[in-house]
């Protein structure tokens, strides 16, 4: 699993709670259920992010109540730089 913040700029009031899905098992399965529209727009945290066999490029983020629209975002992954000193 890796770490990522999705965010959400904007999102209307009766959006949310929202369920967190990954194009890895073709959004089958959610890795983060119940986010609140509050967490979605202050960035929220999340560790379980899948990235096996490969890394999710897409994060689908979908309303469970009121709503039953979608948002699929693209992800940008992290890089690292190493250095090692003398």
């Amino acid at each position: 699993m890796a770490i990522a913040t999705i965010t959400l700029t904007t999102a209307g009031l009766a959006t949310g709670p929202f369920d967190l899905y990954s194009d890895l098992d073709e959004f089958s399965v959610p890795f983060a259920t119940g986010v609140t529209r509050d967490q979605m727009l202050a960035g929220y945290l999340t560790y379980n992010l899948p990235d096996y066999p490969t890394m999710t490029t897409i994060v689908r983020v979908k309303s469970t109540v009121y709503c039953v629209n979608y948002l699929d975002i693209n992800v940008t992954p992290l890089t690292t730089t190493t250095t090692t000193a003398p």
